[in-house]
């Protein structure tokens, strides 16, 4: 089983249900040279629990499953397609 499918399973299995329970979700970014990036959806967005989340919940299971992962990192950015959709909103307003 290749690492990505590992990372996935064990977020299907151990830590989505949790994040679901607030309203949230969880999404893997990449999973490249022992770090595994995530980005949390949904009502966590944003939430200041976010980073507590990703230490305490995320992390600690996947370093305890012990199948490579050496670091969790939390991608807090702003995608792409969304300042595309904002830009998109904004214009239509502006007319």
């Amino acid at each position: 089983m290749k690492m990505l499918q590992k990372v996935e399973k064990i977020i299907s299995e151990k830590i989505r249900p949790s994040i679901k329970e607030h309203g949230g979700d969880i999404s893997v970014v990449s999973v490249q040279d022992e770090i595994l990036k995530i980005k949390l959806l949904g009502n966590c967005i944003g939430c200041h629990h976010a980073r507590f989340t990703t230490e305490e919940l995320v992390k600690k299971i996947i370093l305890l499953e012990d199948i490579g992962i050496k670091d969790v990192v939390l991608e807090t950015g702003v995608s792409e397609d969304l300042i595309e959709m904002a830009k998109k909103l904004l214009a239509k307003k502006a007319t």
